[in-house]
């Protein structure tokens, strides 16, 4: 550690400069659901994302593990695929 030092993500003041790991850190999203998209609204920092966040914040419902971007749509009320439609190209019988 010492004043133009590169920043790396180890907890530490590597630069000196009053900030630890500026450089180093991301936005990690919460997966409640497990499918694999994160909740736009619940974020942290860190260097390394812990069990149950990820990258993305494309989760349109984090509640639902059916429901992410590209899923198979299903007959069953939700908006699975997330495009803003509930059902579609479905039809009951």
């Amino acid at each position: 550690m010492n004043p133009g030092a590169d920043e790396i993500c180890d907890g530490n003041d590597n630069d000196c400069d009053g900030e630890i790991d500026e450089d180093g850190e991301t936005v990690y999203y919460a997966d409640a659901d497990g499918d694999g998209f994160g909740d736009l609204n619940n974020s942290v920092m860190a260097c390394e994302p812990d069990d149950g966040y990820v990258a993305n914040s494309d989760d349109c419902d984090d509640g639902e593990s059916t429901v992410y971007p590209g899923a198979d749509e299903l007959c069953d009320n939700l908006d699975n695929d997330c495009n803003g439609t509930i059902d579609d190209d479905l039809t009951t019988v």
